[in-house]
């Protein structure tokens, strides 16, 4: 799974190969998932191993603070579930931009295009890729596991399946399926690729090649069975980090370590989807951009706009369109809502956000505690009014006919 790739990612390693055979004479290599971080341990002192082994681990496993009362592990389950029913009924517009996570990490739109268009019109090629994708994990059965792990580790049964209800008939299921099985289509032949310009002496795909740990000759035998999912171990583990880094999903592996606290979740909510975007999309642009030189540094941030605001900005027209509410008039307001809601400012979109609540008049504290916070600050400052009423009803709030509609009648009611 996703997580499991992260993980292994940045502590597994493959041993040196071993007892050689006449078949086989470069003899066998294992992997170790936590081959990289077993040696670095054996340099600490018992003080920097007792915390790895007690703080770091669990807060990378996304279990620290799992110990917490019960009574507040069921008050955080559904109030996270209540949150997502409130603000994520139409989120699916929201990820359109995933694709756009594959010709980041691709470095280029020709590929994915063409592996978006033969999932969407040849129906075999798409079950074989699904078939691909369930074998290697790349696509889960567990909808809350498979949407976002941040959640789903302290949720209880009723919360999980009320929140699988939701990412299923919401379309984020699906979605995330055909958004990953494209990535993976992507990476088999960008492998072949690294591949073929690694044996001509490309110095990029040479380093491409080492960061997912696969050689030209692994991939060249997996490609001369035509792609097999079986026996081929360094290009299938090559595979799942290659879709990792392309594809955004919240989970312990690539958030803070405090935010992992299952104690926090309500202060993080939905900062995972910001976080991982600057984790898994943006220190790519960065590390693409950093191999290249002159005026071509450029190319992968101009692949990673180009890829990700127009998608956001058709996305948000949509919704906007379904919900009865309005799109920015002027040009500039348009394209920084696109840049906004593609999540391609990462982190600094804390300061914004921040900024945004103190020009509204509200304050910047509990914007930086996210949607959770901003509710409590609404219902200390205004009370129980009309607006307050219809902003807090699940799907109601997402029509602004019936939105408006709902606070006129409680304000009639309340005699505001």
């Amino acid at each position: 799974g996703v997580k499991r790739g992260v993980f292994e990612g940045r502590f597994g390693q493959w041993a040196p190969a071993k007892n050689p055979t006449p078949e086989n004479p470069d003899g066998v290599s294992t992997y170790d998932p936590m081959g990289k971080l077993k040696l670095r341990m054996k340099l600490m002192s018992d003080a920097e191993r007792a915390f790895i082994l007690n703080t770091a681990l669990p807060a990378y496993s996304g279990v620290l603070g799992a110990k917490m009362p019960e009574r507040w592990r069921k008050f955080n389950s559904y109030a996270i579930t209540y949150l997502n029913y409130r603000l994520l009924p139409l989120a699916l517009f929201a990820n359109m931009v995933d694709v756009g996570g594959t010709v980041i990490r691709n470095e280029g739109f020709v590929e994915p295009m063409k592996q978006a268009w033969k999932v969407a019109s040849d129906k075999q090629y798409r079950e074989q890729l699904f078939e691909s994708a369930h074998i290697l994990g790349v696509i889960r059965d567990d909808i809350m596991d498979h949407i976002t792990t941040e959640q789903a580790g302290f949720m209880s049964g009723t919360s999980r399946v009320l929140n699988d209800a939701l990412f299923k008939y919401n379309g984020m299921r699906l979605w995330t399926d055909i958004s990953r099985i494209i990535s993976l289509a992507t990476a088999r032949e960008a492998l072949k690729d690294y591949a073929k310009r690694a044996k001509a002496g490309d110095a990029r795909a040479i380093q491409d090649l080492r960061e997912l740990q696969v050689t030209s000759a692994h991939i060249d035998a997996w490609a001369a069975e035509d792609m097999p999912m079986n026996g081929h171990s360094h290009v299938n583990r090559a595979l799942d980090r290659w879709v990792d880094g392309a594809i955004v999903r919240p989970h312990a592996g690539i958030r803070p370590g405090w935010a992992s606290d299952h104690r926090a979740v309500l202060a993080w909510y939905l900062k995972g989807y910001m976080w991982g975007i600057y984790e898994t999309l943006l220190k790519r642009v960065y590390h693409n951009m950093s191999r290249r030189e002159g005026f071509d540094r450029l190319t992968p941030a101009i692949y990673a706009t180009l890829a990700t605001v127009p998608l956001a900005m058709a996305g948000y027209a949509v919704r906007q369109a379904i919900t009865g509410g309005s799109t920015p008039d002027d040009e500039e307001d348009w394209l920084m809502k696109g840049l906004i809601r593609s999540g391609m400012l990462g982190p600094a979109q804390l300061p914004l956000d921040m900024s945004e609540a103190d020009t509204r008049g509200h304050l910047a504290m509990f914007a930086l505690l996210g949607p959770a916070g901003t509710i409590f600050e609404d219902l200390f400052s205004e009370g129980l009014t009309g607006r307050t009423v219809a902003s807090a009803i699940p799907f109601v709030n997402q029509r602004k006919d019936v939105r408006d509609w709902v606070d006129a009648s409680v304000d009639d009611v309340l005699g505001w």
